[in-house]
C-alpha cells in the first residue's frame, strides 16, 4: 500500500530486533540500521520511494488535519468522548483520526486512553522477564526469542498505530493475548523442569 507508517513501523521493528539479538553488539546498531535502511529504499519500488519523500501531499495534510481535529473533540468531552465510531461524524472531512491513541480518547474519553495505552505497555514488563531469564539457558531459547518477536511486534503496532485507526480492531488484543499466553507457558514450564529435579535429600523429583 506504499504506506509511510507502515515504513516507520517496520523500521521501528527491525531497530527492536537488532537492539534484542545483538545483545554483545550493540554499538554496530547506529552503523547497520541506518544501512539496511538506505538498502531497503534503494531496492524499493520506485513509487515507493516517491511515496516516502513526499510529507506535505494532501493525504498528509488531511491526517494532521484529523490529530489535531481529534485532540480538540477529546478536550471538550474528556470523560466519555463521543462514542465509538462517532468520531467521523465531528470530522472535518467525514474521515476517521487515523490516530489509534486520540481514537480512543475522542470516542471514549481520556481515561480510556491511558487504559488502552497501559493495555499494550503492560506486557513488556513480563516479556522482559522471560527474555531475561532464558537468554543463557540452551534449551529455554525458544522462550528467548519468542518472547522477543512479541516485544518487536508490540512495538510495531505501537508505532503503526499513530497512523491509523485501529484500536478497535484485533490486532493489539492477539498480541497482547499472546503476551499473556506467553507467560503463562513459560511459568508451567519451568514449574514441571523444576519438579523433574531429584531432590537433594531424598533422590525423588522435588515439588516446586
Amino acid at each position: 500500500t506504499f504506506s509511510r507508517g507502515g515504513f516507520l513501523a517496520l523500521v521501528a521493528v527491525a531497530v527492536a530486533l537488532l537492539w534484542k539479538l545483538a545483545r554483545q553488539s550493540r554499538w554496530v546498531i547506529p552503523l547497520v540500521a541506518p544501512a539496511l535502511i538506505l538498502l531497503f529504499v534503494v531496492f524499493a519500488p520506485g513509487g515507493y520511494r516517491t511515496r516516502l519523500a513526499t510529507t506535505g501531499d494532501d493525504s498528509s495534510m488531511a491526517r494532521f488535519d484529523d490529530l489535531k481535529r481529534s485532540l480538540f473533540i477529546t478536550s471538550r468531552h474528556p470523560f466519555l468522548g463521543v462514542g465509538i465510531d462517532n468520531y467521523i461524524l465531528f470530522s472535518n472531512a467525514n474521515k476517521a483520526s487515523h490516530n489509534s491513541y486520540t481514537q480512543v480518547a475522542s470516542e471514549m474519553g481520556f481515561a480510556a486512553a491511558v487504559i488502552y495505552i497501559l493495555f499494550i505497555v503492560a506486557p513488556f514488563k513480563g516479556l522482559r522477564k522471560i527474555e531475561q531469564r532464558s537468554s543463557k539457558v540452551k534449551s529455554e531459547r525458544r522462550f528467548y526469542y519468542a518472547s522477543v518477536a512479541l516485544q518487536a511486534s508490540l512495538v510495531g503496532f505501537m508505532v503503526a498505530s499513530f497512523f491509523a485507526s485501529v484500536a478497535f480492531l484485533w490486532y493489539i488484543y492477539y498480541l497482547v493475548a499472546y503476551a499473556v499466553c506467553m507467560r503463562r507457558i513459560y511459568d508451567s514450564a519451568i514449574e514441571r523442569d523444576g519438579a523433574m529435579v531429584p531432590s537433594l535429600n531424598t533422590g525423588s523429583p522435588s515439588a516446586i
